[in-house]
């Protein structure tokens, strides 16, 4: 890859870890942040600070950058109607379809946007994922538009669920409840979920940034890593140094109150499967996992407490 990396979403889990991963490679990056400063070391190359909710006119940050990493979206939030929602897809829509656009016309080799497993299971008729789902999906087809035809290559990358430092979201609740204690009825869930250390998926992104033919196309992103839930949970218990509860109570009973309570798709997140298989873009690439999963356990709790049991801000 020629020229600098622009990052947009650079402050965030992924984000960071991406730019470490620069940090240490000795690529040029520009990241693009909506007001928060990054935690990485070394913060040298400017930050662009941009609100996405808005309009923004990237031309004049397009120049020397050779690759473009969409990171930036909205996450973590249970939106419904009204104008949270006009938000989420304002961001997670609108904006990635605006930059696409822009970095056509500024004829930047290559375009990696970062989707979501829930954008294969809303193309699959699994209404269950919510709007983020929906919105991954178009944001993947309005990208796909704009660069079709154009001197831009577009890789969809759609990870699994990512562990390491500086996690958010559902994971960082289980962190909260497994400290304080809180019993899982989980002990009789049978199921397969990948998960990936986050700093292999950082990896990843660098390597199809560095393949000599641009990536084409959508793939699944794992590291190989796979657990059930139950697993999961221990594993996150011993490395915060704890013992996770967990009552063995039949995936079936919590289907059925799930599904009186309306609670159907936020059961499943627990109970189903979600196994990637990553092997078709390992091959393209020719990669392979760097880091382990228990380091990813390690660094997720060791920041956990870092921070005194809170996920981080943003």
């Amino acid at each position: 890859m020629e020229g600098r990396l622009l990052i947009t979403g650079a402050s965030g889990f992924v984000g960071q870890a991406l730019v470490d991963a620069c940090q240490a490679a000795g690529i040029a990056w520009l990241g693009q942040a909506s007001g928060l400063t990054p935690r990485s070391p070394a913060a040298a190359p400017p930050f662009i600070m941009a609100n996405l909710a808005e309009d923004f006119d990237w031309t004049p940050h397009l120049k020397g950058v050779g690759a473009v990493v969409h990171l930036a979206g909205v996450a973590h939030t249970n939106i419904g109607q009204g104008e949270a929602r006009e938000r989420m897809r304002r961001i997670n829509v609108q904006a990635a379809a605006d930059l696409a656009e822009q970095a056509v016309a500024g004829k930047i080799p290559r375009f990696v946007f970062v989707s979501s497993q829930h954008a294969g299971s809303w193309e699959s008729g699994d209404q269950g994922v919510g709007f983020y789902g929906e919105a991954k999906k178009d944001a993947e087809e309005a990208i796909r538009k704009r660069t079709a035809g154009s001197l831009t290559s577009l890789a969809i990358l759609r990870p699994c669920l990512m562990l390491g430092k500086g996690v958010r979201g559902n994971l960082a609740s289980l962190m909260r409840w497994i400290d304080l204690g809180v019993p899982f009825p989980l002990g009789g869930v049978e199921n397969r979920r990948s998960i990936m250390n986050v700093r292999n998926f950082a990896d990843l992104i660098l390597a199809c940034l560095r393949r000599p033919e641009p990536l084409d196309g959508v793939y699944a992103a794992s590291d190989g890593a796979v657990y059930s839930t139950p697993e999961l949970l221990r594993r996150i218990a011993a490395a915060l140094g704890r013992k996770v509860r967990l009552l063995p109570i039949p995936a079936s009973y919590i289907r059925g109150l799930a599904k009186l309570l309306g609670q159907t798709s936020r059961a499943e997140k627990l109970l189903g499967d979600s196994y990637v298989d990553s092997k078709p873009l390992w091959d393209e690439l020719a990669w392979k996992p760097v880091f382990s999963a228990e380091a990813a356990f390690q660094e997720m709790a060791s920041a956990w407490r870092e921070r005194g049991g809170k996920a981080p801000a943003g």
